[in-house]
């Protein structure tokens, strides 16, 4: 095999992890063909070797290095008339080399597997904005004390209630206006109740249950950590 050879791989034909992991089975079982071929086996040299070229050409390209890396491997001496344990000699030399190679094409796959899914990882994770929802019940002064503050920080907070209605309900709003970054929920006690098995006079202050309901779905949306509910007891 040469030496210092750039193989430069560009996987022109795999595109997602699922067919990264069937060219890999594939380049296993090829590699453990030709660790397994018996010398003077001409026959089940030339099946690999065929299934070999195919298989590069397929995961790597026709111009990648690896063919011909691959096809400079020689299993012969190239000498006519040299004793068996000289050709015997070089056939083993050059399964070696095989099985080496098609470990190198492994280790490459396997390295392009692991940037797919580290490129897809950040493919999907949304870049966090400054907009900051600002969810709300009934107490104002606490609803513009928070936009202040959030405004002093640099921040652009998104009152539900500011933005047009359009006709839709909370939870469309919700959906449109919820390309933010971070939720701040008011927890002020605008309603009061009580269990059914208690009586009115055992009625307890609590928040809105319209913030209750966005507490949950920023939770769910945006993750607790992008989250925070401020209490008025």
């Amino acid at each position: 095999m040469r030496k210092g050879l750039d193989y430069s791989p560009k996987l022109p034909y795999i595109t997602g992890a699922r067919t990264m992991v069937e060219s890999s089975e594939r380049l296993k079982s090829l590699r453990d063909g030709f660790a397994e071929l018996q010398f003077g086996d001409d026959n089940g040299l030339h099946r690999l070797s065929t299934r070999a070229e195919m298989l590069i050409k397929r995961v790597f390209g026709e111009s990648s290095g690896y063919l011909g890396a691959f096809n400079a491997i020689s299993f012969w001496s190239g000498s006519h008339g040299a004793e068996e344990s000289y050709e015997r000699s070089a056939y083993e030399k050059g399964k070696d080399e095989t099985v080496h190679l098609v470990d190198t094409m492994l280790e490459d796959l396997e390295l392009s597997q692991s940037e797919v899914g580290t490129r897809m990882a950040s493919d999907t994770t949304p870049e966090l904005s400054d907009r900051v929802f600002g969810v709300h019940g009934h107490d104002d002064e606490m609803k513009v004390e928070v936009a202040r503050v959030l405004e002093r920080l640099g921040l652009t907070p998104v009152v539900l209630h500011e933005q047009p209605d359009k006709g839709r309900t909370i939870v469309e709003k919700f959906t449109d206006y919820s390309d933010v970054g971070f939720a701040v929920v008011l927890l002020s006690p605008d309603d009061t109740a009580y269990t059914s098995n208690a009586s009115p006079s055992d009625a307890r202050p609590r928040a809105r249950q319209n913030v209750v309901f966005a507490l949950g779905y920023f939770v769910g949306k945006l993750g607790r950590e992008n989250v925070v509910a401020l209490v008025r007891k």
